[in-house]
Formats: structure tokens, sequence, C-alpha cells
């Protein structure tokens, strides 16, 4: 296989990291991992017509440093009683771009990253996390007693641009990497943060608070932390140190990170209820599901019981299915699940007597 990406430990080489984005092959790998589920797009069906001839287009963009982000189509998005606006770019230039950035760069973001930072890491889901809390939960619970939850207000939007930067001139040297960064970064005005959407902005946003996760790790004592994008869960033996702890993390995050803590911050006892987390509320015991994904679950069940099976539900259910696998949902998949599954397979039974009948 052809060696194209740069590597700090490869004897002898001289390549930058922006030679190595605008690599061809790297193009050419970007478009492929970026299009993925995407191939209906306009975009991505007109690049597949002739892949060389619009990779080149990007390549000279970039090199000629003529790379200008697209303007943004804007949307809002909700999710569950949260509201966000969301920044779309076309695919072509734009997304290409970004993969190809990240190809590069972020194997060595994430090597900077401590191990229980979660959310847009290949291999580091929600699951990986839930089960990282699980673990300390079950096998520590002298050390676990106490758990503090607290979240970013409005993270995204409220990253200041500047310090952002800082820590990207901090990690690179190569000039015409940090100008291509600080083009999409600036991309929206400095007020608005970085843009919800963008595949940059996921690792931006990791390393936008790593400093603060090394801070916890290794300048406090407590040994059980975890962030998933801008969630963040403490566990602790003292209440009153978590307590205690919560003062200074805010301070510190508005003082070197211009960022804002929610007012409605938890700090509990484990052994009263479990930690909601990652879409899972897990004990020292066991892993459940929250209960609005439960009653999901049940309205998707009744609906799809007396209905056919379409391409749409069944990867809708197969999804919820998918998910409660690893909670404590066997009883609650073969009270309902199994209404489904039979209505299924009586419908894909007469539809094999009925073509056997046509014959």
């Amino acid at each position: 296989m052809k060696r194209f990406l740069y590597d700090p430990a490869w004897p002898g080489t001289t390549r930058t990291l922006f030679d190595s984005i605008i690599d061809i092959d790297n193009l050419r790998i970007a478009h492929r991992q970026a299009s993925r589920g995407k191939r209906w797009y306009p975009e991505v069906k007109m690049v597949n017509e002739d892949p060389d001839y619009y990779l080149y287009m990007i390549r000279d963009l970039l090199i000629n440093h003529k790379y200008k982000t697209s303007e943004y189509r804007v949307f809002e998005k909700k999710e569950n009683d949260k509201v966000r606006k969301i920044y779309s770019l076309p695919y072509f230039p734009d997304r290409i771009v970004q993969w190809a950035i990240i190809r590069v760069i972020g194997p060595i973001l994430e090597n900077h990253f401590i191990y229980d930072t979660y959310s847009s890491i290949k291999g580091k889901g929600p699951l990986l996390c839930a089960n990282r809390v699980y673990k300390a939960l079950h096998y520590h619970p002298e050390e676990t007693k106490v758990c503090l939850q607290t979240d970013i207000h409005h993270f995204y939007p409220s990253i200041n641009q500047e310090i952002l930067k800082e820590k990207y001139k901090r990690l690179f040297k190569d000039p015409n990497l940090l100008r291509l960064l600080f083009e999409i970064i600036d991309s929206l005005p400095a007020d608005e943060g970085v843009p919800i959407g963008n595949y940059l902005s996921q690792y931006s946003g990791n390393l936008y608070l790593t400093d603060f996760d090394h801070y916890i790790k290794e300048q406090t004592d407590v040994k059980y932390y975890y962030r998933y994008m801008d969630d963040m869960v403490f566990l602790h033996d003292d209440f009153y140190y978590l307590k205690d702890l919560l003062g200074k993390i805010k301070t510190m995050l508005k003082e070197s990170y211009k960022l804002n803590t929610k007012d409605k911050y938890q700090l509990f006892y484990t052994c009263d209820r479990g930690v909601d987390f990652c879409g899972y509320v897990i004990n020292h015991e066991y892993i459940k599901i929250r209960n609005r994904t439960r009653n999901r679950y049940i309205d998707k069940c009744k609906l799809y019981k007396d209905e056919q099976m379409t391409e749409h539900n069944r990867g809708s259910f197969n999804s919820y299915n998918g998910f409660l696998e690893h909670a404590n949902t066997y009883n609650l998949q073969n009270k309902y699940g199994s209404l489904v599954y039979k209505n299924w397979h009586d419908d894909i039974e007469n539809n094999i007597k009925t073509r056997r009948d046509n014959r």
C-alpha cells in the first residue's frame, strides 16, 4: 500500500502535513469516505462521474490558497427538548476538504485527547462511554459513591475562535495547514463560535477542552472522569470534594475558555439513582434505558405490529433493537418486539405463498 500520510516517525521524511492533505490519494479516500450513505446526493453523483477532474480541482484550489468555505445552509433541528442551529456545507468541495484534513490531523489530535474523551472519534461512541462508566461503578463502588454531572451552555456557539486558533498554533507549525484551518474557523462571525455540522468542528470541540481534561485527570483527585463532547461526569467517594470542585470548574471554564456551565448541574449519591448519560441510565449493577426511550420503543412496536414491513420501518425498528441490546431490556423486547417480529414473519410467509401461487 502506498504510504502518503505524514508520519513523524518515518525516517528522512520532509513532507508537511499540508502536503499530505493535498495528496491526490488522500483526496480520493476522503471523497470515498465522505460519500458513504450519500451516493444519491446530486453533488456526489457529479463527482463520481469524473472524480479526477473534481479532485484535482480541489487540489489546485488548496495549493494556490484559493479555497474559500462555501456559504452555509442554516436550519434548526429539534432533539428532544433542545433546538440546535445546524450549519450545512455543500458536498463539493467543502465536505471533501474537511475529510481530507481530518484524515491527516485526526490521529495527531486524538493522541492529545485523554482516553475518556468520546463523540466524533472512530470507535468511541456513546456505547463505549456508557460501558466505561458502568465498569467504574460496578468494579469500584467505594470510589464511585458520588456523581457530579454538568454540561456547557451552548458549547459550539460559545467556543472562542481566537483561543481555538491558539490551540491549533501550539500543536501545528505548518503555516499552510494553519491557514486552511483558520479559513474554516473564520467562516462564521467571531461571536457565533464554530458551526454545528462541520466535520472539523467535532474535532475542534474536543481539542478546545483537551487541556481541561488533562487538568481534571492529572491535577485533581478525580480518577473517574468522562466527557462526551460537552457533557461531563465526575465520580468520586466524597460528596463535598465534588461540590468544591464544581466551583473551581465553573471559574476555570469561564476565565480560561470563555464558557459557562449550565445552572442545572446534578450532584448525587449513585446508590440513590443511576447516572443518566449517553442515552442510558447506568447503575452499579445494570444499565437501563431512559423512560422516554422505552416509551418510544413501545409506541413503535404497537405501530409496527399491525403494519407491513417496509425498508424504512424495518431500519427504524432494528435501530431501536440495536440500542436496546446493550441494556437490561430482555423483558421489554420479548413482550413488545416479539409482536412485530411475528407480524413481519407472517407477512413474509404470505408474500412467499402468493409468489408460489402466481407461478
